[in-house]
């Protein structure tokens, strides 16, 4: 845990956080879920799998429970260099995410 995520990945290449990020590109998993170095798996995933066109950095996200209906928090302080653009980039994904998964008609960003 006291690792540079980055340096952990390159070094460890048989690592469980790889292996099961590269059973996810290989199609053999659908998910991966560590209770290991969470910027450990992002980077990881992030060179193994890459992000989806467009978008310049992952965000973590997480359904959280309301007493009306649950809402998505996108990356809460996980990168603390973001640009305007990537803010952009992550509620975009939180709205989609919201949309699709959710099933929420009409999302609305807060910030």
């Amino acid at each position: 845990m006291d690792e540079s995520p980055a340096l952990a990945i390159r070094k460890k290449k048989d690592s469980s956080i790889s292996r099961c990020v590269d059973l996810v590109k290989t199609g053999e998993a659908d998910a991966v879920v560590s209770a290991g170095n969470t910027g450990a798996v992002v980077v990881a995933a992030t060179l193994k799998l890459r992000t989806l066109e467009g978008v310049e950095r992952p965000a973590i996200a997480t359904v959280m429970p309301t007493m009306g209906r649950p809402l998505v928090l996108i990356d809460a302080g996980a990168n603390t260099d973001c640009t305007p653009k990537m803010l952009l980039q992550f509620a975009a994904l939180g709205t989609v995410y919201s949309r699709e998964i959710l099933r929420h008609a009409n999302p609305v960003v807060v910030s």
